[in-house]
């Protein structure tokens, strides 16, 4: 049902529409914590608004026949990969954790690159200051060189860059992304890194379970629109290091921040491990793909297969 129905104040109605919050079902979605923060409500009288609208909530449900649903491909920098299924398959959100220095950023801005090539919009949301204009560039004129294509720099037009400096930005984002997809015209959707933000936002134990609810939100939004819009989105994360029984902190066995959260929602999780000089692009959960290895190496190219 339209939200307008509700009988809302005309501020919280136009807030909610701005933001892209259409229907009763957007509201049930959001969960009472991040609707309390856009109307800046208490969390009972958001909780109110949400239980009003369970009213008029409506599962609907279909054939599985009728699950079967489109899907593109967007071939990865690495050949090894796309052999199983001619690259990155949309309707997804795709991982990539790694320590410092592992590659994440240079794999995501090849990503980039490759899309724009390929006729793609991209969105990158920057929340650590990494992207580098020079750097795209320097890519984009390399890749086009490799691929045997006439470097065209106007293309760099459709590279859409929002800087991020607060957990916030990245909740308004998730969901105001139906929007920004339908403005832009953007497929390619990146967050470098999604969970930076979150670390610095929510610092301390006693804060990680709110926060671990807002991710999830942010995850669920993502995942929604993925599949909806059809569109990729890829995200990097930092990791920790794993604590063995005994107390031990094992600098070389690391888990990609976020938890249950991150690894449960995200549709395909890989690992970019640096061993020495030597970087492998690893297979962590991929439903359908055993895990593997491969190696690469980062030029003024960006990522490609070594």
């Amino acid at each position: 049902m339209e939200i307008e129905k509700l009988g809302l104040k005309k501020e919280i109605l136009n807030t909610l529409k701005n933001l892209g919050i259409k229907d009763t079902n957007d509201l049930i979605y959001i969960g009472d914590k991040v609707l309390s923060d856009i109307l800046g409500v208490s969390r009972e009288k958001a909780l109110e608004l949400i239980k009003e609208c369970y009213k008029y909530y409506e599962i609907e449900l279909k054939p599985v026949t009728e699950m079967k649903e489109s899907i593109d491909v967007l071939e990865s920098p690495l050949e090894a990969y796309n052999k199983f299924f001619g690259g990155f398959r949309s309707r997804r959100i795709f991982e990539f954790y790694g320590k410092f220095g592992s590659g994440k950023t240079n794999f995501l801005m090849t990503i980039a690159v490759d899309s724009l090539l390929k006729g793609h919009k991209v969105i990158w949301f920057d929340t650590e200051g990494t992207l580098s204009l020079d750097r795209v560039q320097e890519i984009f004129v390399k890749r086009s060189n490799f691929k045997g294509i006439e470097p065209n720099l106007d293309l760099l037009k459709n590279f859409y860059v929002k800087r991020v400096g607060h957990s916030d930005e990245i909740v308004f984002a998730s969901i105001r992304l139906g929007k920004l997809v339908e403005s832009t015209g953007a497929r390619v959707i990146i967050f470098d890194s999604l969970t930076a933000p979150f670390r610095s936002d929510y610092a301390g134990i006693g804060e990680l379970a709110e926060r671990q609810i807002v991710l999830g939100y942010v995850m669920r939004s993502l995942l929604r629109m993925a599949e909806l819009l059809n569109l990729w989105i890829f995200f990097s994360n930092q990791v920790v290091s794993v604590v063995s029984p005994t107390g031990q902190v094992s600098h070389e066995a690391v888990s990609p921040i976020g938890g249950n959260v991150l690894q449960h929602l995200a549709s395909e999780i890989y690992y970019l491990k640096k061993k020495g000089n030597e970087r492998y692009f690893c297979v962590k959960d991929v439903p359908d793909l055993p895990e593997l290895e491969i190696p690469f190496k980062i030029t003024e190219a960006g990522v490609v297969e070594k």
